[in-house]
């Protein structure tokens, strides 16, 4: 009896940790071992049984299993990462590629129809209706009437529609004789068509003119008037 309970002493964690491992054996080996190679997972199985059952000097031999272990535990980490079931550590990700904000300007949407010709009226107008000062507020006016039901939807439409921009008549005869002022205009323009311009008129400044404001609701910029009608 005492010779039982001293094997029965020594052996039961050999048993407990035997069975650990085939425990994580069978459930989480690659399928290079355990699927689809039969007989290499014999070989591991008895290979893993022998060495930890090994006794050294009537003991458990402690390294073999520390190093068995350490063996499947690495195995079973390859085989999650290898399905997926382990996320990536953060140097392994790959690197995320930052996003660009929407666009937060009305005249967005405008952009994409908006030609090289219709910048090159847009810059003549706003020469020869401002000179440059409040330019801003002229291109807006003809971006708001663009995105109003009651005015056409194209910039050419918009300024050459009838008895509406004075300047349309002589837009490419009348000449050009304060080249930095153009040049200012060239730089509105770009400004005023970047999506993430912020406007300095409401969206119902549809008119503006050099003697007085058609408006109660109006502010003056440059030498004009620009106004609209609220709802």
């Amino acid at each position: 009896m005492e010779r039982f309970k001293d094997y029965f002493k020594r052996y039961i964690p050999v048993a407990t940790i035997v069975a650990i491992v085939l425990a994580l054996v069978y459930a989480f080996m690659p399928e290079a071992i355990l699927g689809e190679d039969p007989e290499a997972a014999s070989e591991f199985q008895a290979e893993t049984i022998e060495s930890v059952a090994t006794p050294q000097r009537g003991d458990v031999n402690v390294d073999v299993v520390a190093e068995k272990n350490a063996q499947v535990v690495t195995a079973v980490v390859a085989s999650l990462k290898t399905e997926k079931v382990i996320p990536a550590s953060a140097s392994e990700r790959e690197p995320e590629t930052a996003s660009e904000p929407a666009p937060t300007s009305p005249y967005a949407a405008l952009l994409d129809r908006i030609s090289a010709d219709d910048i090159d009226i847009l810059v003549r107008l706003t020469y020869h209706e401002s000179r440059g000062e409040g330019g801003a507020a002229v291109v807006e006016t003809v971006f708001n009437r663009m995105l109003d039901d009651e005015f056409p939807d194209s910039v050419y439409d918009v300024v050459y529609q009838k008895n509406q921009f004075e300047p349309a008549q002589g837009l490419y005869s009348w000449p050009i004789k304060e080249p930095e002022a153009y040049a200012k205009c060239e730089r509105i323009v770009s400004e005023v068509m970047d999506p993430y311009y912020e406007p300095i008129l409401p969206s119902y400044y549809l008119y503006f003119n050099n003697f007085e404001a058609g408006s109660d609701d109006y502010c003056w910029l440059g030498c004009n008037v620009f106004y609209g009608y609220p709802t």
